[in-house]
């Protein structure tokens, strides 16, 4: 489970014997206004994300133990 909002985290409940939570605290774009004004806070967050996830598949093809779900 990966979450991204600081105030999901906080509220979020952790499984025993689930997969491992992980947080990506990613500032929420809507918060830098509205319209056009915002569009740079969005593709900023999309570009933070595409890399996060890029090493995010990365590490797990690298893991052995991730393929038998026992990581992340």
């Amino acid at each position: 489970m990966i979450t991204l909002c600081d105030k999901v985290r906080e509220v979020c409940p952790e499984f025993s014997g689930g997969p491992q939570a992980i947080h990506w605290s990613i500032p929420d774009p809507a918060a830098a206004g509205s319209g056009r004004a915002s569009y740079p806070a969005f593709r900023a967050v999309a570009a933070d994300l595409h890399s996060r996830i890029g090493f995010f598949a990365h590490a797990i093809a690298e893991t052995p133990e991730a393929m038998k779900g026992n990581v992340w």
